[in-house]
This record gives C-alpha cells, structure tokens and sequence, in this order.
C-alpha cells in the first residue's frame, strides 16, 4: 500500500510551509494448518507515522521550554514481527502470540544549545531516535455449558529506547482482564 500525506501549515509568525511525506507499507503473512483446530502463523508489515502539526508547527513555550517550528521532519517508520499460535475447538479457543517492533526515525524534542527565547531554553523537533517494542499475547476463551463461559487474556508489553538507552514512555503495565458469562434465555 502506498500512504501519502500533503500538511499545509500557514501563519503569519511562520510563513507558509508544505510538506508531503509519503511512504511504501507492506503486511506478509503465512499460516500452517497443524490440524483442524491448530494453526500456527508468522507475520511481518511495516508501517510509517506522518509528522502532524503539532510535531512541526509548535511554537511557544511547551512544559517549561521554548519550541520552535521543524519543517524538515521525516516520517517514523516501523516493521513489526510477529508468531503466534491459535487453537480452535468447540468448547475451547486459545491464541498465543509474541511481537517485536523496531521503530526507527523517532521524531523527538531535541535542545538547541546556546539558544534561549525569554529565558526558556529552545527546542526542535528532530528524527533522531531508535526504539523497540515487545511483547506477549494471550486469550482463552472456554465454554463448558451452552449458557456459561469464562474468557481472558493477558498482555505484556516491553519497550526501549535503544538512542537513549532508556525504557520507552507510555508503555503499559502487565494487564489482564478474566470474564464470566451466564446468559439463560433472554
């Protein structure tokens, strides 16, 4: 799939500035059949996140700093990695899956050194930064009755920002969720 974005930013500060980011994504995938109720797959897309407005239009103080406007920004781009299996019975369904993200040209606030706007140090945003994110999936999904079921699934999430050698902001928690269902007649 080709994606293509145009953003026009227009303001009497800045001037008028165009920007078209576009990028060439793929998704692949493959399957095999172990029987009727096992199947294990693989899979491997990658992906892009155009810079918005807001990553290349802000100017003004943001959390006790001075941003300043960055036209020359690139998209982020991804390719992600996939294996998992599902197994698939009338009473019982279960998936397990493990992913590995590598995401490259972060688009981050990088300090201008030596430059202050009233005070406030100045920043621009840059695709500077490399990162990765994995993890673990699973759901179970088991119904002994016709009119009881219990399902779940868990998920665990690891991400690190290999430029900064740091964890990576805004990844969950070990979460879960278990249910009980009883549905009799209406």
């Amino acid at each position: 799939r080709f994606n293509a974005f145009r953003i026009n930013i227009s303001d009497a500060t800045i001037g008028d500035v165009t920007i078209s980011p576009e990028a060439l994504v793929f998704n692949t995938s493959a399957m095999y059949n172990f029987s009727e109720a096992h199947h294990a797959y693989a899979t491997v897309s990658s992906g892009f996140r155009a810079p918005n407005i807001d990553d290349m239009g802000t100017l003004g103080i943001v959390d006790f700093r001075y941003e300043v406007p960055a036209y020359d920004l690139k998209p982020e781009k991804s390719v992600n990695y996939e294996i998992g299996y599902k197994m698939s019975r009338p009473k019982f369904f279960g998936t397990l899956a493990a992913y590995y993200m590598n995401l490259d040209q972060l688009i981050t606030r990088v300090k201008v050194d030596g430059e202050f706007i009233n005070g406030y140090q100045v920043y621009r945003k840059e695709n500077v930064e490399q990162a990765y994110i994995q993890g673990l999936e699973t759901t179970v999904k088991w119904i002994p009755l016709p009119e009881l079921n219990f399902n779940g699934g868990l998920s665990y999430t690891y991400g690190q920002n290999v430029t900064k050698k740091e964890p990576m902001r805004r990844i969950p928690p070990l979460n879960g969720r278990m249910a009980a269902t009883w549905s009799r007649g209406k």
